[in-house]
């Protein structure tokens, strides 16, 4: 294709990317509001992470269809279908009062996360000609990074100075004005094959594994039977899933974990993922307001600057690759998470606003440096007709490892309580939070050892 996008494809891809955005920033402005939510709800940390683990997991799940639905619908029954999650997410959000009901509403918006940022990338190659297909991929991915930039951000904001589900008031108007704009622009570019099936195995096979051993991982501070009991459905799930994806008609083609490097590569972008959405997203937040009193408000402004830097950062980490390969920027980004993490948990019970937000810079330009060369490197590693399944996972595992990530520590918060019950809600959070760091510091080591062990095989 070598004609210039008109204003109308333009017009597609804002609208498609714009969804996605507001999917995103609802995620991230839900999390900083966490303690507010432990209150209203009155239930554990340990059940309100499930707002974010949920909806991650959804949309994880759904990314995995993306391939099925881009040949099977055209784009804009896709769009619709992740407008009309969003928007009644954003309804049932806003009147929910039951703790299950704010749940249903919160996966809702997983599913149109999972629709909608998938099927812009799918659509940028279909509008814009192959000399500008990476600008348009990178601009983007910059709209979708810039969600959980702004989300902390947006929802302390709106917690501080309106009601908490203004959160999702504000944008209802945007979608609808949204959903009108993309039944203008929106057209199919492809054919649609009718006679694709669904692989209803292998959807219910990854559902499975992924919901049941997030929920096993959520329980195992009880140290119950059924926790694993969970942990091995959960387990014997995700490797049937690996094995039935041999098949053709599968889901999602599993054979590209036979080459090692491209699976020590997605083993070191979940951990990666994990830290990140971990950190950000619970960490941070829960550490900010609980230990040191701050307001939701604060705890998003905390985070900002170095989201906004991480954002700047990632073309430089881009123009690193493209300069010296992928051994250089990945081996100095992970050793700069890694040194964050080591730091952050010598020094956990003394940490002030001032010293996590510049800490939290450093740490983002350690993620901005490696995160998607380890993508690019791990793709690469590929034969061009398996790189769509290797996008995929990637893409899947991406999501998902957040939700790990928000269960995990979730977790190590609620042990240190369990472990400590004579100390003070505030000093339980001091305790967890040194654990929390310490254990994030130990997943980024495994990374760097995962990372070098593919780079070790491309030399053998």
């Amino acid at each position: 294709m070598n004609r210039q996008p008109t204003t109308k494809d333009l017009t597609e891809i804002f609208s498609i990317a714009l969804v996605s955005f507001v999917g995103i920033l609802m995620t991230t402005g839900v999390n900083v509001n966490f303690p507010m939510l432990v209150n209203y709800f009155k239930v554990p940390l340990s059940s309100v992470q499930w707002f974010s683990t949920g909806a991650m997991i959804v949309s994880a799940i759904t990314m995995i269809c993306s391939a099925y639905a881009d040949q099977r619908f055209n784009d804009r029954t896709v769009f619709f279908v992740a407008t009309g999650s969003l928007l009644l997410s954003l309804i049932i959000c806003t009147f929910a009062t039951n703790y299950w009901l704010f749940l249903f509403g919160r996966l809702l918006d997983g599913v149109s996360i999972g629709s909608c940022t998938p099927l812009m990338f799918n659509v940028i190659p279909k509008l814009v000609p192959k000399s500008k297909i990476g600008f348009y991929m990178a601009l983007g991915a910059t709209v979708v990074a810039t969600g959980p930039s702004l989300g902390p951000t947006y929802g302390g904001f709106i917690n501080t100075y309106f009601n908490w589900r203004m959160i999702f008031v504000v944008v209802i108007p945007v979608i609808l004005v949204v959903m009108l704009i993309g039944f203008y622009a929106i057209v199919n570019h492809l054919p649609i094959h009718h006679n694709l099936s669904l692989d209803w195995k292998g959807l219910a096979l990854i559902t499975v594994a992924f919901s049941v051993i997030a929920i096993g991982l959520n329980s195992l501070s009880q140290a119950s039977v059924w926790t694993w009991i969970m942990f091995i459905i959960g387990i014997i799930a995700l490797v049937w899933f690996v094995k039935h994806g041999h098949q053709e008609k599968a889901i999602l083609h599993t054979r590209v974990f036979s080459n090692h490097r491209f699976t020590l590569a997605v083993i070191t972008y979940f951990l990666i993922q994990l830290t990140n959405i971990g950190l950000s997203g619970l960490l941070i937040p829960n550490f900010s307001q609980v230990a040191l009193g701050v307001t939701a408000l604060v705890s998003g402004l905390i985070l900002l600057p170095g989201n906004i830097f991480r954002i700047i950062s990632m073309p430089f980490g881009g123009a690193m690759l493209d300069h010296y390969g992928p051994r250089l920027p990945i081996y100095i980004g992970l050793s700069l998470m890694a040194g964050y993490f080591l730091v952050m948990t010598v020094i956990a019970k003394s940490l002030g606003p001032g010293t996590i937000l510049f800490a939290y810079i450093v740490y983002n330009l350690g993620q901005a440096i490696c995160f998607s060369n380890v993508l690019t490197s791990g793709l690469q590693t590929l034969p061009i007709k398996q790189r769509g399944d290797g996008n995929a996972i990637f893409n899947a595992v991406q999501i998902y490892g957040g939700a790990v990530g928000t269960c995990l520590l979730s977790l190590i918060i609620s042990l240190a309580g369990t472990f400590n019950p004579a100390a003070t809600k505030v000093h339980a959070m001091f305790i967890g939070g040194q654990w929390c760091f310490g254990v994030l510091f130990a997943l980024v080591i495994i990374a760097l050892i995962m990372i070098h062990a593919s780079f070790k095989k491309a030399q053998d």
